[in-house]
């Protein structure tokens, strides 16, 4: 039986001050952050979504790195509606047209694990419908874990 090492225990495992650098910022020894945030059209006084709004639902540091999401909603309603998660200007960075015309129950979002922002950046949530508009009691949830220091 043999006694393995992960990339980053190796690194850690023969750290010096010239090495330092290869470890990522927060990737051994870091502190998980979380963004938890909730949207519900009734509670903003919104009617409804419509094509292309942004509900912004989080914010990362710039140094901070990505390491998962996840999303939750309430059936929205008709056959085109689609949800879209991510940061800054790229809205569908993480997730793209999810499918939202049923519940959508813990989407586990990890496919830019391991992304260091470059900038502070608002974690968005972005819908589009193709022009219908989303159930007046639309719910969407999003949890979002980084890691920085």
């Amino acid at each position: 039986m043999a006694t393995l090492r992960g990339d980053n225990f190796t690194k850690a495992e023969k750290f010096t001050p010239a090495t330092e650098s290869i470890l990522g910022r927060g990737l051994w020894d870091g502190k998980l952050r979380v963004c938890v945030d909730s949207w519900q059209a009734a509670e903003q006084g919104d009617d409804n979504l419509t094509d292309g709004d942004i509900i912004k639902m989080g914010r990362i540091p710039e140094g901070a790195t990505f390491l998962f999401a996840i999303l939750s909603s309430d059936d929205l309603g008709s056959d085109t509606q689609r949800l879209h998660v991510g940061y800054g200007a790229n809205a569908n960075e993480w997730l793209a047209n999810e499918d939202a015309t049923s519940a959508i129950a813990d989407k586990f979002i990890v496919s830019a694990s391991g992304t260091t922002m470059t900038e502070d950046a608002n974690v968005n949530v972005r819908y589009t419908s193709g022009g219908a508009n989303a159930a007046a009691n639309a719910n969407i949830e999003l949890i979002t874990v980084y890691t920085s220091e």
